[in-house]
């Protein structure tokens, strides 16, 4: 974000943010892209805006359309464990992953699909819900509402990339469709939540290590005409983070999936890690190619798998609880019910995170994938 916009141009963004509709946003937002200053310091911040006013745009045009039509969404709802939805170009061979990975057989022949289309894969006994979606265009500046739509509303995006294509070409597509998207690829380990507030000034609540001070937020806020907010940042998250948070960034997981028979080069492989530095790379080619897919899905979407044992019984749950990694015994007693939480004594836990077999623990004992948990309450 650039620094000495013009007062104007804050008071602007701050109504903006205040727009209680989509309506009003819309009309905001403009008013504020047009008080920004025209130079090479606010290139970014102005093609941030124009792509949520383009988005905003979609948005209003797909709801006076289902208030015409038959007011059904064409997004999927999400079941499983977690949602993955594949992006890719036209041609790249998604859609065919897609059934190969899911079994769902798409009729007519189509070689891409023209709404998104739910299937499932498994990883062990985690169900995976798979959505394609219909194709980018390689170097258009506006890419498919419907697809849009399916990739803020997922939990993990899978980028898909054609090898027989240039590379750099699908990079480009890929990142003005998650500029268009308002998605951040989470490239780092860590997350940044920004909630205003009507009165208390800036407050800033760090843990882990971050990249910029409470008074560097703070001040950034109060520029942009945020003078009362509650800014929670956990690990390595910076200035820029902060940033996207407040314009309505959303920070996703990621896989890049390479599809075709052509082999990539070791400099073309690099720019995919280089954009995705934190993401596995899938080859469609690779040997087991279905269970590795499923592996490293789950393995980068920070959920782990927690087991309950009834009291005085020696099996565990046949279904897991699905927990964000990093979650307690607490989670686990939230989540069977909140009322167990008062007369909780102790838990006891099987698993790679205690020491000893059944070891007794409580309620903020962190737990780790596949831990069985019996709760003695």
């Amino acid at each position: 974000m650039p620094t000495n916009l013009p007062p104007q141009a804050q008071a602007l963004w701050l109504k903006a943010q205040e727009a209680k509709t989509k309506e009003e946003k819309l009309e905001r937002l403009q008013e504020f892209l047009s008080a920004i200053p025209d130079h090479k310091g606010t290139e970014k911040l102005r093609k941030q805006i124009r792509h949520q006013i383009a988005v905003l745009k979609d948005e209003l045009e797909s709801e006076r359309s289902r208030r015409k039509g038959s007011g059904l969404s064409l997004l999927i709802k999400r079941e499983g464990a977690l949602q993955a939805v594949l992006v890719g170009a036209m041609g790249c061979g998604k859609t065919a992953v897609f059934s190969r990975l899911t079994g769902v057989s798409l009729g007519g022949g189509l070689m891409e699909v023209r709404q998104p289309t739910p299937g499932v894969v498994r990883f062990g006994d985690v169900p995976i819900q798979l959505v394609d979606t219909p194709p980018l265009y390689l170097g258009s500046s506006r890419q498919p509402s419907l697809t849009l739509a399916s990739a803020r509303n997922a939990d993990l995006l899978v980028l898909v990339f054609d090898s027989s294509k240039p590379v750099r070409d699908q990079i480009t597509t890929f990142e003005d469709f998650l500029d268009e998207c308002r998605i951040r690829l989470r490239a780092k380990k860590g997350w940044v939540k920004v909630e205003k507030t009507a009165s208390g000034g800036v407050r800033v609540m760090t843990t882990g290590t971050p990249l910029c001070t409470p008074e560097e937020v703070s001040s950034y806020l109060i520029e942009m005409g945020v003078r009362n907010a509650v800014v929670v940042i956990n690990g390595p998250v910076g200035i820029d983070d902060v940033e996207a948070a407040l314009l309505g960034y959303v920070f996703k997981p990621s896989v890049a999936l390479i599809t075709g028979r052509t082999n990539i080069s070791e400099g073309e492989l690099s720019l995919i890690k280089s954009m995705l530095p934190n993401s596995p790379v899938v080859w469609e080619g690779e040997q087991h190619f279905e269970a590795i897919f499923a592996r490293e899905v789950f393995g980068v979407s920070g959920l782990i798998r927690v087991y309950t044992k009834p009291l005085n019984q020696k099996e565990r749950s046949e279904r897991p609880i699905f927990l964000r990694a990093g979650s307690t015994v607490r989670d686990v007693v939230n989540t069977i019910h909140s009322s167990l939480l008062a007369t909780f004594e102790y838990a006891r836990v099987w698993g790679s995170s205690v020491r000893f077999q059944g070891a007794k623990v409580g309620l903020d004992h962190v737990l780790m994938d596949e831990d069985t948990v019996e709760v003695h309450a």
